[in-house]
């Protein structure tokens, strides 16, 4: 229930596309119009959280993130996601330009 909510959460907000997978511990969210490789790598830097872009797995444009995680590591986890998605530089470009 908690994975479900997050992915809802994210698409309400348009920070991912896609759904979630119906099963598996392992999914590719994709993320629009944010460079992945970049986005990984100031995540891991600025939070500590991991997360593979999706280059890596011949899916451009895609990060993958692990579920199989403890309850509250895995609360932990999606909220560090959450916050970076919303705070990477390039998510406010649009809004930036225009403001």
């Amino acid at each position: 229930m908690i994975i479900k909510a997050a992915y809802d959460s994210w698409r309400r907000e348009g920070l991912i596309e896609g759904a979630l997978p119906e099963f598996g511990c392992i999914s590719f969210l994709r993320l629009p119009q944010i460079p992945t490789a970049a986005f990984c790598h100031w995540l891991a830097m600025r939070s500590g959280l991991v997360v593979a872009p999706g280059e890596h797995f011949s899916a451009p444009g895609h990060i993958r993130i692990g579920h199989g995680q403890p309850l509250e590591r895995l609360v932990k986890g999606f909220d560090l996601l959450t916050e970076g998605l919303r705070d990477y530089p390039c998510t406010n470009l649009n809004t930036a330009v225009r403001g």
